[in-house]
């Protein structure tokens, strides 16, 4: 699999399961919450830079970057 292992980082896209996110969050939420937590970030859709999926049948969060290029207004 391959780990994200810093989502802020210097690697841009890549996979982690959530048990692992959880732990080194440091999330005192059990795994069921911090699912529910990770699904509705997703649905959100609010990170700028990053387009997060959710597997749920690997129960893994996947990051990847996103091409801002394609929405800025080149200027004449």
């Amino acid at each position: 699999m391959n780990y994200v292992p810093n989502i802020a980082g210097s690697k841009i896209n890549g996979n982690i399961s959530l048990e692992i996110l959880r732990r080194k969050s440091g999330s005192m939420a059990t795994l069921r919450e911090f699912r529910r937590v990770v699904r509705s970030l997703v649905a959100s859709n609010d990170l700028p830079d990053y387009r997060l999926t959710y597997d749920d049948k690997k129960d893994v969060l996947k990051v990847r970057k996103r091409d801002l290029s394609k929405f800025l207004k080149k200027s004449p």
